[in-house]
C-alpha cells in the first residue's frame, strides 16, 4: 500500500510504502500525484519511507515503477531520501538512481527526521548528481 505523507508540500512528495505495492497503487495514487506535482512544479523532491512490513513490488507495480522513474520522471527528479527497507531494496534504488539526475541518499529508520531535513533543504546546482550510500 502506498501513502501520501501529510508533510508532502509544494514539490517535495513524501511517500510511505507497506505490504506490497500493486498496480492499482501506482495508477491510483502514486503516478497522478507524482505527475501533479512535476506539472506543477518541475522539479520534484521525494522521500520514500519503507515501513518494517514493506515486501516489495508486484510485476505490474515494478513495471510502472521503472517506467516511471527511469523514462517519464527521472528526469525531473531533485532529490529522494530512501528510509528503511530490506537491504534488497536499497540495492534496487542504488542501481537505478544511476540513470536518473538527481541526489538519492539513503537514511535508517530513526533518522527519518534527518531525511525530511536533507530533503528539504537547497540542492547542488542541476548539472550535478551526487549518490550518498551507507557503509
Amino acid at each position: 500500500m502506498i501513502e501520501i505523507l501529510k508533510e508532502s508540500k509544494g514539490n517535495i512528495l513524501g511517500i510511505k510504502a507497506s505490504g506490497r505495492l500493486s498496480g492499482k497503487d501506482y495508477e491510483q495514487v502514486l503516478t497522478p500525484r507524482l505527475e501533479e506535482v512535476i506539472h506543477s512544479h518541475g522539479r520534484i523532491r521525494v522521500i520514500f519511507v519503507a515501513e518494517d512490513d514493506f515486501e516489495g513490488f508486484e510485476v505490474k507495480a515494478m513495471i510502472d515503477d521503472v517506467k516511471f522513474g527511469l523514462v517519464e520522471g527521472g528526469f525531473h527528479l531533485e532529490k529522494m531520501a530512501v528510509v528503511g527497507g530490506p537491504e534488497w531494496f536499497q540495492w534496487g534504488v542504488r542501481f537505478s538512481s544511476h540513470f536518473i539526475q538527481g541526489e538519492v541518499k539513503f537514511f535508517s529508520t530513526p533518522q527519518l527526521e534527518e531525511a525530511w531535513e536533507w530533503v528539504r533543504e537547497p540542492g547542488p546546482p542541476e548539472t550535478k548528481r551526487e549518490h550518498s550510500y551507507p557503509a
